[in-house]
């Protein structure tokens, strides 16, 4: 990855979601009127170790967040953790049913749009 950054910058700004990454919020629609299926439930879980780039300090990271669904229907859990010279970024999302109900649709488009702010946000590296 090193030969992918700019080194010469005094900040390297880096996503750590380089696969998996949930860009947009398939989720549109203003309101739905059918249910939303996903065929089955699901867990999936990232996890990401980076070494620290010589030179560098880790200036900032995203902070760790855990957001659920009503009546534990959905999970996403999220955490940047820093031993010595490495970052572990640990993402789960978590979907606990197959079909949510058009009246549901609100909570899953928002509980989308949070992961896709949260894993838009970057790690900051500065030159020491």
């Amino acid at each position: 990855l090193a030969d992918e950054l700019d080194m010469s910058s005094e900040l390297i700004y880096f996503n750590p979601f380089i696969m998996d990454q949930i860009k947009s919020n398939p989720f549109t629609l203003e309101e739905r009127k059918y249910p939303v299926d996903y065929g089955y439930a699901f867990d999936e879980t990232y996890m990401f170790e980076l070494t620290i780039p010589d030179g560098y300090t880790l200036e900032s990271k995203p902070a760790p967040c855990k957001i659920a669904l009503p009546e534990k229907t959905g999970l996403f859990v999220f955490s940047a953790n820093q031993m010595n010279n490495k970052i572990s970024i640990v993402c789960r999302m978590k979907i606990n049913k197959r079909q949510f109900q058009y009246f549901e649709y609100l909570n899953l488009k928002e509980f989308y749009n949070l992961m896709v702010a949260k894993q838009a946000e970057m790690l900051v590296f500065k030159k020491s």
